[in-house]
């Protein structure tokens, strides 16, 4: 099934070639139609959009974010890329384990962008020792450029992330680079997000402390240079501090036991 996928990604590339090799012409043309191998006579017109994009991506004017779940895949992936010519407008989205390959990425001069799971657990099968490995270290060292992701768990938050970094012996500026300027660059948008200068979009957060610190919060929040968010004037933090109910709730009423209860409405027994 993996040989029968590089061959359909291979072929499938080789067809954008041929598309530009011949003029915009395809790869056989019959008629008004074009005879693509795997397939049947189609329309000149949807073949052109079918294989416009692979075009693109062999002229270098369309980034490619290349999956490999396993170290396997980036051998064949960097293959592939360097048959097609577009090796240097590649980036890499790794599954976990994929440090194995991490000398060959090197080589290959490849960004990554990382799982959320940067800690890989194996067991031995002989001595059934369980070694851990911190992927995110092992591309640093090797001088990769990556970028650091994160999944809906606050356990694997951007923030966290960074700070898990960092707690591994990692250099701040750079776990910090890679939640800021690293995928700005990957993503060709250095010069607008992931930094503070004049020009850039203005998405600032405000912190009370240290960003990587769990007792640090957010005090101010900009998008775009305006001001989205103030601490200060959070109704909810107003509740929960000052016992000041936010607009538009229902008060809360206290029981003969002392029980709060937020605006229950009349129960069935109730009269009305």
């Amino acid at each position: 099934h993996k040989q029968g996928n590089d061959r359909a990604k291979r072929e499938a590339l080789a067809q954008g070639r041929d598309f530009e090799g011949e003029g915009g012409k395809g790869r056989a043309m019959t008629g008004k139609g074009w005879i693509v191998e795997g397939m049947e006579m189609v329309p000149r017109a949807e073949v052109d959009m079918k294989l416009e994009p692979l075009l693109k991506v062999v002229e270098g004017r369309m980034p490619v974010y290349m999956y490999c779940g396993s170290p396997a895949e980036v051998h064949t992936a960097i293959d592939i890329a360097r048959e097609n010519g577009f090796l240097e407008t590649m980036v890499f989205v790794l599954g976990s384990g994929c440090f194995k390959a991490a000398d060959e990425i090197a080589a290959a001069k490849v960004p990554v962008i990382l799982s959320s799971n940067l800690v890989y657990t194996e067991r031995d099968p002989l001595t059934d020792e369980e070694t851990q490995t911190f992927e995110a270290k092992v591309f640093q060292e090797k001088g990769v450029p990556f970028a650091l992701t994160s999944n809906d768990s606050g356990l694997e938050s951007l923030w966290y992330q960074a700070a898990l970094c960092v707690g591994q012996g990692m250099d701040r500026k750079e776990a910090m680079a890679a939640i800021t300027t690293s995928p700005a660059k990957i993503l060709g948008l250095e010069n607008r997000v992931g930094v503070l200068k004049a020009g850039a979009d203005a998405n600032v957060v405000l912190y009370s402390g240290d960003p990587l610190s769990v007792t640090s919060h957010a005090e101010l929040v900009f998008i775009d240079g305006q001001q989205v968010y103030d601490r200060t004037k959070d109704p909810r933090l107003q509740h929960l501090f000052e016992g000041q109910e936010p607009k538009g709730t229902a008060p809360a009423d206290e029981d003969h036991e002392g029980n709060m209860h937020q605006g229950e409405g009349p129960s069935k027994g109730d009269k009305q």
